[in-house]
C-alpha cells in the first residue's frame, strides 16, 4: 500500500466471489512490477478457522478445496510461464499453517492445538496446491517450516 496505488479487495471479499478466472486476472503483479515490486505477498494461505481472530479478513474461505484452486490461481496468475516477464511477479506464501487456530484466539503468539488429522485436511492442503503450482516463495518462520514440510512430501 502506498499513495496512488489501487486497493484492491480483501482475501475474503475476494473468496465468495468463487470466481476462480477472477482470481486469476485480478491481481496487481503488473502494477506491481511497473512500481519496482518483484514479490507478492497475497497468497495469504491460512484457513479460516476462528471467528475471533483479528487478521481473518486476509485468508480467502474456510474451505480447503476452495482455497487450494484458489492458491493454484493465485501463483498461475502471478508467476505466470514465465516469471521473469515485465507483468509477473514471485508469488510468495504466507503465513504459517495452523496459526488462524490458537486456542485462545490471540493470533501470533497463543498455543495451537491442532489434531495432526486436522493439519492435513484443513490447513495443509491449499499449501500443496501451491507448491504444485510451483509457487516460488515461502514466508519463513524460523525453524518450524523444514519440520512442517514433512507433513507435505
Amino acid at each position: 500500500m502506498f499513495p496512488g496505488a489501487t486497493v484492491f479487495p480483501e482475501g475474503l471479499s475476494i473468496g465468495s466471489t468463487f470466481d476462480l478466472p477472477l482470481v486469476k486476472e485480478s491481481l496487481c503483479q503488473g502494477e506491481a512490477r511497473s512500481s519496482g515490486i518483484h514479490i507478492l505477498s497475497t497468497l495469504v494461505l491460512e484457513t479460516d478457522r476462528d471467528g475471533r481472530m483479528g487478521r481473518n479478513m486476509e485468508a480467502y474461505t474456510e474451505d480447503p478445496y476452495l482455497y487450494s484452486r484458489i492458491a493454484e490461481n493465485i501463483v498461475r496468475g502471478a508467476q505466470g510461464t514465465n516469471v521473469s516477464a515485465p507483468d509477473k511477479v514471485v508469488a510468495l506464501m504466507t503465513d504459517f499453517p495452523t496459526q488462524s487456530k490458537p486456542a485462545s484466539g490471540l493470533e501470533r503468539g497463543g498455543a495451537v492445538e491442532v489434531s495432526e488429522q486436522s493439519i492435513r485436511e484443513n490447513f495443509l492442503p491449499p499449501w500443496i496446491a501451491a507448491f504444485k503450482a510451483r509457487a516460488l516463495e515461502v514466508m519463513g518462520v524460523g525453524d518450524v517450516v523444514t519440520p512442517l514440510l514433512g507433513f507435505v512430501f
